[in-house]
């Protein structure tokens, strides 16, 4: 099967060209992330993407000809009724029936704090408990496609994306990459080192993954 002939089933499932919608999505996201206010000094996950969510809810839900239904933290069931997962966001467009545009956060290059003694590039973590998740189909296993987004918490955007470049190295074999290239440019995401593509295979399917690397300001600063 082509990758022509998979985004043809998936604009037949989804109603609209996937593309398309991609577009739309990772712009509010850009946008979103460009408004956000830190009223505190925010360093923890789950608090950020919160922010992030509310934001993206504001810009995405409330207009009069919304399209769109953004969820925060939400559970995934399997067949069985046991849950196999929670997401940071999922994206619902109201031409999909079932299906969730999914997003998987991360934080990068955190800094060594008093609970924490060595600073860490977490692209491990960033790798193996994040983009797998949608290699295996734990998550998206019907779409051909989700996203991944990387909060940099020291700011330092090329450090974070040549630490991750070297953990898609290390995880490779679970990734399943259909070639030796790694990060590809995305043209509806911003530039190197700011966002990226990966493509992965999924028995005879394609799979792509967008990236986007935003940094976190340190202290009670805007973005």
């Amino acid at each position: 099967m082509t990758i022509a002939e998979d985004k043809a089933g998936a604009a037949r499932q989804w109603g609209v060209p996937p593309d398309c919608l991609e577009q739309e999505v990772w712009e509010n996201i850009v946008r979103a992330w460009a408004m956000l206010q830190f009223s505190s000094n925010i360093r923890v996950e789950d608090p950020i993407t919160r922010l992030l969510w509310e934001k993206l809810d504001e810009l995405m839900v409330t207009s009069e000809s919304t399209r769109w239904v953004v969820y925060d933290q939400k559970e995934l069931w399997d067949r069985g009724g046991e849950i196999i997962g929670r997401t940071d966001l999922s994206i619902r467009h109201l031409s999909w029936r079932t299906q969730f545009y999914i997003l998987e956060c991360k934080r990068l290059n955190i800094p060594a704090d008093s609970q924490r003694k060595r600073a860490n590039s977490n692209a491990d973590n960033y790798v193996a408990d994040g983009m797998t998740r949608f290699v295996t189909c734990q998550y998206s296993p019907a779409m051909p496609c989700g996203g991944m987004l990387g909060y940099v918490m020291d700011g330092d955007l090329p450090k974070a994306r040549e630490a991750v470049k070297n953990a898609l190295d290390k995880h490779a074999s679970a990734l399943v990459f259909p070639d030796k290239r790694r990060f590809r440019e995305c043209r509806f995401l911003p530039p190197s080192p700011h966002g990226g593509t990966t493509r992965h295979r999924r028995g005879r399917q394609r799979f792509i993954l967008h990236h986007l690397f935003v940094s976190v300001p340190d202290r009670n600063t805007s973005p």
